[in-house]
């Protein structure tokens, strides 16, 4: 079943009876509450995306529309679900506009990509960003672009950090463009307190990702 949602202010799940697993569209808002620098975390209009992550079922696909997105608070992917943006089925090798060095890749979409927006400004008090934490098994992330304003990437994506010692599967970040001053631990597998391992990964695949770090 498919299901198109505007975001624009708020995104209402319950009022509608969704046969699941669903596709649902997903679509940024207007202008954030907060003005940008001041996104908050206790605004649902600021929180579009964890908001759509938390209230989709097992198994849906939530498909983003390009736009810009915040990361106003930790992220959780706590079932199995697909998120889908702009650049999820984007190729570099049928790019003819892809530049490897710049890593511009103009020809993902011709409505734009989906950005999403991360800085420590939005992080815990030590300033680390709060990322995209994956908790489950069978989670694909495919055609997003992260930016963020302050600071750098720290564990953008914290896959299995809080789960405990077991077997986990089915693992997919494919397509996603890091863009920052300092891109560094963009990934964070596994977690690293003793309690969390050991730990077995079944088809885990990182594919087609890049990182612009603009310093060291």
């Amino acid at each position: 079943m498919k299901l198109s949602i505007a975001a624009a202010a708020f995104i209402s799940f319950t009022s509608f009876c969704l046969v699941h697993p669903a596709t649902i569209n997903v679509n940024p808002p207007d202008v954030p509450s907060g003005g940008g620098l001041n996104v908050q975390c206790t605004s649902q209009r600021d929180n579009v995306l964890k908001y759509a992550i938390d209230n989709a079922s097992p198994g849906d696909t939530l498909i983003l529309a390009p736009g810009l997105y915040y990361l106003a608070c930790p992220t959780k992917i706590d079932k199995p679900l697909t998120i889908l943006g702009a650049c999820a089925d984007w190729l570099a090798s049928t790019d003819p506009n892809f530049n490897a060095t710049s890593q511009v890749r103009p020809g993902c979409n011709a409505t734009g990509e989906t950005v999403i927006m991360a800085s420590s400004r939005y992080g815990d008090s030590n300033g680390a960003l709060q990322g995209i934490w994956i908790n489950s098994n069978d989670v694909t992330v495919k055609g997003l672009s992260f930016y963020e304003d302050n600071e750098k990437f720290r564990g953008m994506f914290n896959i299995l950090s809080d789960m405990p010692t077991g077997t986990y599967s089915n693992i997919e970040i494919i397509n996603i463009y890091f863009n920052g001053e300092k891109a560094t631990s963009t990934y964070h597998i596994g977690g690293n307190t003793p309690d969390k391992w050991p730990k077995t990964f079944v088809n885990l695949t990182f594919q087609g990702n890049f990182i612009k770090a603009n310093s060291p």
